[in-house]
């Protein structure tokens, strides 16, 4: 693995280096979820008419926000893992490169394009931010697609997500123990 980024947020580099993924995983999110959830809100709200401006402030403070809100979120329930849980998810946290790689790319094409198109209709700063995060959501949904027309499964890994939280972890157990498979 290459190197962690430097302790700044914890005394562990691989706990720093999760929460920051945490983050990025919640704006990529975020950046697929705001922009239709605004659209379909601002298309039966009604009140206001639509502005460039207030979409993109929309989705670049919300998809930000989110980051922020996520790693306190993700620090406190990582604190009290036992090494080898960390050691699991960094040996897991490889595989989404490509993901995250694409995600960036598509970020900083988004923010370029996004403000040449619209540069008279925002503020620059909305313009530059929004783009990102409508650039972001372009670049995962380029992944997602890539991986589904290779013939990946495109679905969501939770593998040692379910199992600790222990109510879950118990009940999936059970359940799988009921329809006789194993695993």
């Amino acid at each position: 693995m290459a190197n962690p980024p430097h302790p700044r947020l914890s005394a562990d580099p691989n706990l720093d280096y999760i929460l920051l993924h945490t983050g990025l995983k919640v704006a990529e999110t975020l950046s697929l979820a705001v922009p239709p959830a605004y659209l379909l809100f601002h298309a039966f709200r009604g009140k206001r008419p639509f502005s460039v401006n207030r979409f993109l402030g929309v989705t670049w403070m919300t998809s930000v926000a989110g980051a922020a809100a996520s790693m306190p979120v993700a620090y406190y329930r990582l604190k009290d893992e036992p090494p080898v849980a960390m050691q699991d998810r960094m040996q897991r946290l490889p595989t989404q490169i490509r993901s995250d790689d694409y995600s960036l790319i598509g970020s900083v094409l988004g923010s370029l394009v996004v403000t040449t198109i619209f540069y008279k209709r925002a503020s620059i700063i909305n313009n530059i931010l929004g783009g990102s995060l409508l650039g972001m959501s372009a670049g995962v949904y380029a992944h997602l697609i890539q991986e589904w027309r290779e013939g990946q499964e495109v679905e969501p890994d939770l593998h040692g997500m379910l199992q600790s939280v222990p109510a879950v972890g118990n009940e999936l157990e059970e359940a799988k123990k009921a329809v006789g498979k194993k695993g």
